[in-house]
Parts: C-alpha cells; sequence; structure tokens
C-alpha cells in the first residue's frame, strides 16, 4: 500500500515541497503573536509592535517547517530505497539558509524604513499629551511651539543603563502622569506611532502590549516642559 504513495518523479518532489508549504503557513500563521514577540528582541530601538511588520517572521519559520517535513518525507522514501539522502538535504537546507537570511534582511531593512519615518521624511506628526490626576484624566492644550519642543525630546531622550533598565522594570506599576502619543501619516504603506509615559521624570516607551514591555529613558525635561 506504503508503495503507491511514493514520490517517482521530480517534478513529483518539486509539488510535494509546494503543497508543504501551502500546509505549513496556516500551522504557523495560529502562533504569529509569539514569533513577533521574540523577534521585537531582535529589532530596532523605537519599533513597537504597533508598527512592526507582522508577515516576514511567519515567512521564515514556514521555510523551517516546510524544509524539515520535506526531510522526513526525503528520508523515509530515499532509505526505504536504499538510497543515499546527503546530497539532496544539504542543497535542501543550504537553500533554505539563504531563503531566511533573505527575509531577515527584508525584515529588518522594513524595520528601520519605518523608524527612520521622523529623520528621512518631512511629515507632520499629530501629537496629543493625555495627563492624569488621580483616576481622571484630560486631553492637555500645547502650542505649536511646544508641541515641536516636545517633538525634539522625545524623538532624542537620554536612555538608561541596562541596570537602570531591569532596575525600573522590576518596580510596581503606578499610575502614569501623563501619557503621549505621536502619530505619522502613513508613509511607504507603512504607520509609525510612539506611545510615551511619563511619570517622576522616567519616560517610558510602550513596545508592547504588556506594561512590562517598555524602554526607558531620562524624562526630566519634558517632565518640565508638560509642568509650566
Amino acid at each position: 500500500m506504503m508503495k503507491k504513495w511514493r514520490i517517482r518523479r521530480d517534478s513529483d518532489w518539486t509539488v510535494a515541497a509546494f503543497l508543504l508549504i501551502l500546509l505549513s503557513y496556516p500551522v504557523v500563521s495560529r502562533f504569529r503573536q509569539p514569533i513577533n514577540e521574540w523577534l521585537m528582541n531582535h529589532s530596532p530601538e523605537k519599533l513597537s509592535t504597533f508598527n512592526q511588520p507582522e508577515h516576514q517572521g511567519v515567512y521564515a519559520v514556514t521555510l523551517l517547517l516546510a524544509a524539515a517535513l520535506f526531510s522526513l518525507l526525503w528520508i523515509w522514501q530515499r532509505r526505504s530505497q536504499g538510497k543515499s539522502v546527503k546530497k539532496v538535504l544539504m542543497l535542501l537546507w543550504a537553500g533554505t539558509g539563504v531563503l531566511i537570511m533573505g527575509v531577515a534582511v527584508s525584515y529588518h531593512l522594513e524595520c528601520r524604513q519605518i523608524v527612520r519615518t521622523p529623520y528621512d521624511t518631512d511629515l507632520v506628526p499629530d501629537i496629543s499629551v493625555t495627563a492624569w490626576e488621580d483616576e481622571e484624566s484630560y486631553d492637555m492644550e500645547l502650542t505649536a511651539e511646544e508641541k515641536e519642543t516636545l517633538l525634539s525630546l522625545c524623538l532624542n531622550p537620554q536612555i538608561f543603563s541596562a541596570e537602570e533598565q531591569a532596575k525600573l522594570s522590576e518596580e510596581p506599576e503606578d499610575h502614569w502622569e501623563y501619557d503621549i502619543m505621536i502619530r505619522y501619516p502613513k508613509y511607504k504603506n507603512h504607520s509609525y506611532s510612539l506611545w510615551f509615559c511619563l511619570q517622576d521624570g522616567v519616560l517610558g516607551l510602550r513596545r508592547g502590549h504588556s506594561e512590562r514591555e517598555k524602554i526607558y529613558y531620562d524624562g526630566r525635561a519634558i517632565q518640565e516642559l508638560l509642568e509650566k
């Protein structure tokens, strides 16, 4: 019975590889979020999950899974026929490695293009500041000059050291005094936004959906500006 399912022609192996990729993609897509969360650890500092390219990570893992399944199929059939498996597997994984490297380069170039939006374009962002007092909030009214100063401070803050980052991330989360949202218009099919929170001179960049996914900066100058 199993002999009927053996692949006999080279063209059939090509079809099998294509089908394995098609089958792997929906399986891997179910794990898009954890894949992209892992990629965030290897992404530019000012990138967040709100702006992160979503597809390259899934494509890379899909190629890995499809290559692994193809390898198992190839080994099973070739060894049942008493034939060597090494040459094709070496070519398969070399090709897969090249494709994944291409996907990785594409991801990092796209990330760089996104985070460079404030510096490579003349786009004017929408800037809003929400102030919190106890459990109530209100939108602050800023002049054009104040917005320009705020934007400059937010785009070039002094980052805390790794030791300070670790210490701040372990502290219990209190209510932040200010939320600062900077939204750039869509550019080259990408939007770019920066969401900061500020309290006691500490500026936190929200990189993900979790309160713990932040990068911390010296925000004393911004605090002084908003408290005038």
